[in-house]
């Protein structure tokens, strides 16, 4: 259960982080105009919102949540590399979504609390 919050509440750091500093990049950069907009773009809001989507609304499919999380990791941790913290911030999240086991309560195999496709079954 720790593991879950940690890893919840680390997701929703590191997007709204990275979403953040993908902002402040491209300001910059069209201010600027040094050029590179669609790099700071593309990883960081990119990244960020995808792990921000996979931390948020993606959990009832695993799956397709662990990829959008994998792929926004390291999308934005190529932006980040020279702070050295975020890319390891964003390494600990996939691990501890890897390592973690879905909860009982709320994992979608419940029966009929399952919800697929807008309709109860």
């Amino acid at each position: 259960m720790r593991r879950q919050v940690l890893a919840r509440r680390l997701g929703i750091c590191l997007g709204v982080l990275f979403v953040g500093l993908g902002v402040a990049e491209t300001v910059r950069a069209l201010v600027t105009g040094d050029g590179g907009l669609a790099f700071w773009f593309g990883t960081l809001v990119g990244g960020g919102t995808l792990i921000l989507l996979s931390t948020v609304r993606l959990q009832a499919r695993p799956g397709l949540s662990l990829g959008a999380l994998i792929i926004g990791a390291l999308a934005a941790s190529v932006a980040t590399a020279w702070t050295v913290v975020l890319p390891l911030l964003a390494l600990l999240l996939i691990v501890l979504r890897l390592t973690t086991t879905p909860d009982p309560e709320r994992s979608p195999e419940r029966g009929d609390a399952r919800r697929t496709r807008g309709r109860w079954r």
